[in-house]
């Protein structure tokens, strides 16, 4: 039986493939943990739950948030709740365990989205009147 693909190896081959894209700009959210000088602890990062790869979608400026588990992994409850709201406030969230299910789940997400989609140059406000009836 062959050993799960690691988190760390899909992190880098999602990175690779969605970051050759013209419609994808993608980051990965690092958390840190450090004592600066002076004794003091701090934390960086967006924070405690964000998700492993942010970023936006083109054309719409959508954001994107990415979990990666690998096939045994499981999110915490924080994560899951970082991904609800996202997905709330319109964003593209995924939860995935292979490049492929990143690169499908973005390719779902704009297909739903192209109706909605700002061009270069035009304000939400104008989109939104021009797509009322």
């Amino acid at each position: 039986m062959s050993r799960p693909v690691p988190e760390r190896v899909i992190l880098a081959g999602i990175i690779n493939v969605l970051g050759r894209r013209p419609d994808v700009r993608i980051f990965r959210n690092g958390q840190a943990f450090a004592i600066d000088r002076h004794g003091r602890a701090f934390r960086g990062g967006l924070g405690e739950g964000t998700a492993d790869l942010v970023g936006i979608l083109a054309p719409g400026g959508w954001f994107l948030a990415i979990e990666v588990k690998s096939a045994t992994g499981r999110p915490t409850e924080g994560q899951l709740g970082f991904l609800d709201t996202v997905q709330r406030f319109g964003g593209c969230a995924l939860l995935v365990r292979s490049v492929e299910d990143a690169v499908a789940g973005v390719d779902a997400f704009l297909s739903s989205h192209a109706s909605r989609a700002v061009q270069p140059g035009e304000s939400h406000a104008r989109a939104s009147q021009a797509q009322r009836p």
